[in-house]
């Protein structure tokens, strides 16, 4: 248990996401099954992921590393006024990502 009230530390989460998004990249990859029909015995894992699905998952996970990022650094410099491109830059994180 952290101290965030039960909640992971983000880089922690920020992982775990990145890891499920890889998981899920390998098995579309791997396990791409020719016939789309779903029925009552199919498991979870041999239900094909979209390649629209796969890029959702990583920019949700790129949106909220970089949001994260960025409320961390606020809350160390204790100011909300500070934009999350200005917060990323002086953390390092390269402005591309920032503008993604």
């Amino acid at each position: 248990r952290s101290d965030r009230g039960g909640r992971l530390p983000h880089a922690i989460d920020m992982t775990g996401g990145l890891a499920g998004a890889l998981l899920m990249d390998a098995r579309r990859t791997t396990n791409c099954p020719q016939n789309n029909n779903v029925n009552s015995k199919t498991n979870v894992n041999d239900i094909p992921i979209t390649i629209y699905q796969l890029r959702n998952s990583y920019s949700t996970l790129l949106l909220r590393s970089v949001n994260g990022l960025a409320d961390m650094f606020r809350h160390q410099k204790k100011s909300a006024m500070l934009s999350v491109s200005h917060c990323c830059s002086l953390a390092g994180l390269p402005l591309w990502i920032v503008d993604v």
